[in-house]
């Protein structure tokens, strides 16, 4: 009997097991669920996953590769069999989010494919997350619809037309002629007409004021008894008063720029006693009331207020468009499709001349010897010598480097960062340049190393970032070793991180500890942070607070680069709430660094939600500051609003930076730009440069290009070459591509 038992409890895990792997099991169970038909044959042989009355369904696990597939295959399933497509992922590992995420985000940038996402975690057979783009009707509920095409007209169909006292037409945001009002914060306004008391509201538009400084009003009532409502901004934060609840005003945090284009939503639900604010088609905040009364949509104003103004007109300085007014509160998948109603377009301002800019294609990279002083477009100057590890390694290449050209750079790039071998010129006549040698340069190699014979322990660690910045992290490794010897406190802090970071060296947290130690008494903030993770590795919560809390000691006199470090070694704890605080600090005191970081944080929406504006306000502080790398936060910036030509300006700039591994980021930004306009081939020429120097982000971008055949032929070995590469240096992207490979 007991036997008997076992073999059937065995049976019964197996099969679980079995379940559990089994991805045409969850998906039977599921189109079940739906009513639907599993593995409907098509006429090409192909199967969809299940067959609704509606929907088409693509099923796959939410881990690996086939996530990404799944958009095309649902895509394709619906236009086979005229359903709308669908896609079920299931999860059955932990790192499943980050995938799901990313299909969240394409189903959000294009709600007019109308994918369905249902989630379903299989470790608990349930359903834990459903999605859908797909709004039950962006016209339910439309009371007032004002696209100012040419007048102001409501296009709702409910008659609500506007009459126009002033405003000019204009402009849209997409440069449409006569298809925006313009106000000129004096006395313009549109009148609205009354459209009855609501129990719910949803006001939306698109607007860019030129000014935002003391009232502006937005839409307010023409009265001001109980039920009115004044929706207007004061000193770039917006208001929304209703009379008679309970506040009457409620105050959104959300510092509103100047200049810009924004998508403002808010919604209001008496039921709830809830007002909700999103921006360019996220949510920000919300507000509650302690009591909470049916607004009266009487004779408003848009643009201007006459009553309960305390005799301000309130005039709004800028340009209104699409102004939608809703009877009910739409959902933030329906905000999100509203703000992108057209195709990709930018939230952010657009600049007097948004004409595409020309950024060079790099060729591809192959050896050669620069005997010739003119060669595929670049100059070497022929009295000097100077061109290519000048211009690379940052000194002063003269004539040489101002003639350079796109083109050249990028093939330039790929000879010094590859480490070619070089012999110097033999006279300052001779321009021979092969690799990283130049005799007319001051930061070379040679140069550096001569430098080193006296003792110079600053020439070392210059010798030492170069080669580190060429990732040969052995010779880097070796010179910050005799650097710090010597007693230089850089050095000693950069031996300390490489011996945490196993870079050069094995890892030894030890010999780190004892480096970090030595650099952190000698006043190096860096150090300090590094020594906190040391003893977080180790375990050791005494010492690794105590370090924390001299990092604060630090912070709290004002030091900003403190602060700086306080927020990097809580970053890399996952900490993202007290990393932005300290961030936020230390930006505010004007630090550079930590306006670039702080800029970063607002865009990916870490330890903060996501708020382009914010990101750009700060990311152009810390570049008028003087800080580079915010140059290619900002083209990532508005590569994500969708304004690629502005992001393309950006980027050149970076491109012109002296500092190597800035240009190489850039390269790779480029190729991803590229990829989102649907030009692989143009990625795959940018990814191949800066993988070939050693970035680890454009070797995993190559390899799936490889492994899929986007923009280049399908090649495993190349592919699992540069996955290989990337994963080596701690990319899980990489990673997981190379375990999708062994599957």
């Amino acid at each position: 009997m007991r036997k008997t038992l076992l073999l059937l409890l065995l049976s019964a895990v197996s099969a679980l097991a079995i379940a559990i792997e089994n991805e045409d099991y969850y998906n039977r169970l599921f189109c079940e669920e739906m009513q639907g038909e599993a593995e409907y044959v098509l006429e090409d042989l192909s199967r969809v996953d299940c067959l609704t009355d509606t929907h088409a369904f693509e099923a796959d696990w939410a881990d690996g590769l086939k996530v990404y597939e799944s958009i095309g295959q649902a895509l394709y399933y619906a236009a086979e069999t005229g359903k709308l497509p669908g896609i079920l992922l299931l999860i059955r590992k932990d790192n499943s989010e980050k995938h799901i995420r990313k299909v969240e985000r394409v189903i959000k940038m294009y709600p007019d494919l109308k994918i369905q996402l249902i989630v379903r975690d299989v470790r608990a057979d349930g359903v834990t997350a459903s999605y859908s783009a797909v709004s039950t009707d962006l016209n339910d509920g439309l009371i007032a619809f004002y696209p100012f095409n040419g007048n102001a007209q409501d296009e709702s169909g409910k008659g609500h037309h506007g009459r126009v006292d002033g405003a000019t037409l204009t402009e849209d945001r997409f440069g449409n002629p006569d298809s925006a009002y313009s106000f000129d914060g004096i006395d313009d306004y549109i009148e609205l007409p009354s459209m009855g008391t609501v129990d719910e509201l949803t006001f939306v538009t698109w607007l860019n004021a030129n000014t935002l400084s003391g009232w502006r009003a937005i839409r307010d009532d023409r009265g001001w008894s109980g039920g009115d409502i004044h929706y207007q901004f004061f000193n770039n934060k917006l208001e929304f008063s209703l009379l008679n609840n309970q506040p009457t005003d409620q105050w959104f945090d959300y510092y509103f720029s100047a200049t810009k284009w924004h998508h403002i939503a808010i919604t209001y639900s008496k039921s709830k006693k809830l007002l909700k604010l999103y921006v360019n088609g996220v949510f920000e905040q919300e507000k509650t009331y302690t009591w909470a009364i049916s607004p009266i949509l009487g004779q408003a104003l848009i643009g201007g207020c006459d009553a309960g103004c305390d005799a301000d007109p309130r005039p709004f300085d800028g340009t209104i468009d699409d102004f939608r007014i809703y009877n009910r509160v739409l959902s933030p998948d329906e905000v999100m499709a509203l703000y992108n109603s057209r195709d990709i377009q930018s939230s952010l301002a657009t600049s007097s001349d948004d004409s595409p800019t020309e950024v060079a294609e790099p060729a591809p990279v192959v050896e050669r010897n620069f005997s010739n002083p003119q060669v595929d477009g670049f100059y070497i100057h022929p009295s000097t010598g100077a061109g290519i590890a000048c211009y690379l390694l940052g000194c002063d290449g003269g004539y040489a480097s101002s003639r350079i050209t796109g083109q050249g750079r990028g093939m330039m790039w790929g000879a010094i960062w590859r480490g070619y071998e070089l012999k110097a010129p033999q006279s300052n006549d001779d321009p021979y340049i092969t690799g990283l040698t130049c005799f007319a340069c001051q930061n070379t190699i040679e140069t550096l190393t001569l430098k080193t014979i006296n003792g110079n322990t600053d020439a070392m660690n210059e010798l030492a970032s170069l080669y580190n910045n060429l990732s040969n992290y052995e010779e880097a490794f070796k010179w910050w070793k005799q650097s710090a010897e010597l007693g230089n406190r850089w050095a000693r802090a950069d031996l300390g991180h490489a011996y945490l970071r196993g870079e050069g060296t094995p890892q030894d947290l030890d010999q780190a500890e004892y480096w970090l130690t030595k650099a952190a008494e000698q006043g190096v903030d860096s150090a300090q942070r590094h020594l906190a993770e040391v003893y977080i590795r180790k375990g050791d919560t005494d010492n690794s607070q105590k370090a924390i809390e001299a990092m604060e000691r630090k912070a709290n006199n004002g030091n900003t680069d403190a602060m700086n470090e306080l927020a990097s070694l809580y970053n890399n704890m996952g900490n993202y709430d007290e990393a932005f605080k300290w961030w936020k600090q230390s930006a505010e005191l004007g630090n550079r660094n930590a306006q670039d970081d702080l800029g970063r944080l607002y865009m990916w929406g870490q330890g903060v939600p996501a708020n382009l504006g914010l990101a750009e306000y700060w990311l152009t502080k810390a570049v008028d500051a003087g800080n580079e790398w915010a140059a290619n936060s900002l083209g990532e910036l508005y590569v994500e609003a969708g304004s690629y030509p502005t992001a393309l300006k950006w980027f050149n700039r970076a491109l012109e930076s002296s500092h190597a591994q800035l240009r190489v980021s850039a390269m790779t930004s480029i190729g991803r730009l590229y990829q989102k306009e649907g030009d692989t081939r143009k990625s795959v020429i940018w990814w191949q440069q800066a993988a070939e120097l050693g970035d680890s982000s454009a070797q995993s971008e190559l390899g799936y290009a490889y492994l899929n055949g986007n923009g280049i032929s399908r090649d495993l070995e190349l592919a699992k070459k540069w996955l290989t590469l990337a994963a080596d240096q701690g990319n899980e992207w990489a990673q997981e591509g190379l375990d999708e490979l062994k599957e």
